[in-house]
């Protein structure tokens, strides 16, 4: 049902085994608890606020807000992530983001059009479930109920970046990053698949 949608997917898929007790030195403990789940939002973020300037310049002529919703997820502070996201606008909007290989789009991304909320009371995060359910079914080869069949029909959905011909670092987001770890060989069918 819907990878027959008009839907565009995006997916962080971090492999958290061979992640633990990572450190960026560089980045220290500035935004406390939250930290991963924070940088991971800013990853998936940063890559939405693209395709959505980009498809809104398409059928508009001018890059328009996205209303952002966030599953109410047990114990993360929001507040906080809120000031980290208001933290990289600021940095996009004054050319001064630390890491520089993408940037969350400051007239596409604000704050103040983002809300958390319960995935019972809005579709839509229903429909992320059935996205992360696949792609955990299918990064995974351990598990009882491996498969990939359901990422398959959703390739299609799945985002590609301007100028490229596979979701591979846009749509689908793979953690860790080559000069982090490796990610197990068994597991890595899921990743070719969409182009690694």
């Amino acid at each position: 049902m819907l990878a027959r949608k008009e839907v565009r997917l995006f997916t962080v898929a971090s492999h958290k085994t061979n992640m633990r007790g990572y450190q960026n030195t560089r980045i220290g403990n500035g935004f406390g608890r939250g930290e991963f789940y924070n940088w991971c939002l800013r990853l998936l973020l940063e890559r939405v606020s693209d395709w959505c300037s980009r498809r809104s310049l398409r059928l508009s002529g001018q890059s328009e807000v996205a209303k952002v919703v966030f599953s109410k997820r047990g114990g993360h502070d929001y507040s906080h992530l809120y000031g980290y996201l208001d933290t990289l606008v600021m940095q996009a909007e004054a050319k001064t983001t630390f890491l520089k290989a993408r940037e969350v789009v400051p007239g596409v991304l604000q704050t103040k059009y983002c809300e958390v909320m319960p995935d019972s009371k809005i579709a839509g995060l229903q429909l992320v479930d059935i996205v992360a359910s696949s792609f955990f079914q299918a990064s995974d080869s351990l598990q009882a109920n491996y498969s990939l069949t359901s990422v398959q029909e959703l390739k299609a959905r799945t985002a590609i970046a301007k100028g490229k011909r596979d979701p591979a670092g846009y749509g689908l987001l793979r953690l860790p990053f080559p000069h982090q770890a490796q990610i197990p060989q068994n597991d890595e069918p899921l990743f070719e698949m969409f182009g690694y």
